[in-house]
């Protein structure tokens, strides 16, 4: 099981696209705190769209061009302080373009680990982008339904003990298994007979079983996916 919760971790198309691009945290004079100021300013900007119509409901390409037209938006409200970063950071590493972009990643994944209202929308763009996405047949639609749901509730729980966002990396991942573990011994029974008797032995298809669970999160209860996924972002850049 701990096999699958490192797929879960690395399902997100936007997790294994910004590993290749993202800087280390303030590795430039003043990266940290216009990253900071740049998240915030797109969070309040993205809260104001919800209201006006639901994020929720947002197609991912829809979500794609709101949040990058919302990006360049705080960019523009940033412009002094970005101009001014991006043309010291050029004197001292020379490729503008990629430290812009290593810029606007870092902006996103502080976005996805502390703006609640755009976790969701983050997630469904990321498992849009992921093109080894599973296929979730009818047959198993409604298990799987469930034993998502189960996977939510176990999580909403250890979240009303002690919140996971102030847990360390290795809890939550911790979490997430014992959630996954307890949805398997939960609907141990209905998955055999979707599955097989034999498909509690076989790691390849408790995976794909673990990738297609991690699909539905990202509709139900994508908050904690988006924590445990950057968490394996993070763990990348300090490599």
């Amino acid at each position: 099981m701990k096999k699958t919760l490192l797929t879960l971790s690395i399902l997100v198309g936007l997790t294994h696209a910004a590993t290749a691009t993202v800087l280390q945290p303030d590795t430039l004079a003043g990266q940290g705190k216009l990253v900071r100021n740049l998240s915030a300013t797109l969070c309040a900007r993205l809260e104001e769209e919800n209201k006006k119509k639901p994020l929720n409901t947002l197609t991912p390409e829809e979500g794609k061009s709101l949040i990058t037209s919302s990006l360049f938006a705080s960019m523009s409200q940033h412009a002094d302080q970005f101009t001014a970063f991006l043309e010291q950071a050029t004197k001292n590493n020379g490729d503008s373009q990629a430290i812009g972009r290593a810029v606007g990643t870092d902006v996103i994944l502080l976005l996805g680990r502390e703006c609640q209202i755009a976790q969701g929308l983050i997630m469904r763009m990321g498992m849009n982008a992921y093109q080894g996405k599973p296929t979730i047949s009818a047959k198993e639609q409604p298990l799987l339904q469930k034993m998502t749901v189960s996977v939510c509730e176990y999580m909403d729980k250890e979240n009303q003990k002690a919140p996971l966002a102030s847990r360390t990396p290795q809890e939550r991942t911790d979490i997430m298994t014992q959630a996954m573990q307890s949805t398997f011994t939960i609907h141990e029974k209905a998955v055999k007979t979707i599955y097989g008797n034999q498909v509690l032995e076989k790691q390849a298809d408790l995976e794909l079983i673990g990738r297609k669970i991690a699909l539905l999160m990202a509709e139900q209860c994508p908050g904690y996916l988006m924590q445990v996924s950057l968490d394996e972002v993070e763990k990348k850049k300090q490599n």
